[in-house]
């Protein structure tokens, strides 16, 4: 019985996904998963280096990885229009970045500066699609000053 569990506890990981081209454990590849697609480099069978990470709603990243977390400068665009550019720290926003707005209120908005912890935090500029400009400090998000 406990073999039979702990084979079943075994499978959503073996079944998580595989590598459908290339080298997925140290070199470059396509990675199949039920969340996308990811083809780019591997390092210990982590993503790791550069590459391109395709969601199944239709989300997609392209940048730099390390041990399997985006990592780096990359481009995250979102099935809602939204778009990051800039630095990366453990899948986060982290360090100089432009957000831009998709469909919405804020659509064409642009927040430009720093981020922590994938916040607007640190000096920033945000830019009004009608062209004004908001200079300011940001924490955790709000503007502060």
């Amino acid at each position: 019985m406990k073999k039979i569990l702990l084979l079943l506890m075994l499978i959503p990981i073996i079944g998580f996904g595989q590598c459908i081209q290339g080298d997925c454990k140290n070199g470059k590849g396509t990675f199949k998963s039920r969340y996308g697609e990811y083809i780019g480099e591997f390092k210990k069978e982590k993503f790791h280096g550069k590459g391109t990470y395709i969601f199944d709603n239709g989300d997609k990243y392209i940048g730099e990885y390390k041990k399997n977390s985006k990592n780096g400068k990359g481009t995250m665009i979102y099935n809602n229009g939204d778009k990051y550019t800039g630095e990366w720290k453990n899948n986060l926003f982290e360090g100089k970045g432009t957000f831009t707005f998709g469909r919405g209120d804020s659509e064409g908005d642009q927040y430009v500066g720093e981020f922590k912890a994938g916040l607007c935090h640190g000096e920033g500029i945000y830019i009004y699609s009608n062209g004004k400009k908001e200079k300011g400090i940001w924490e955790k998000g709000r503007k502060t000053e």
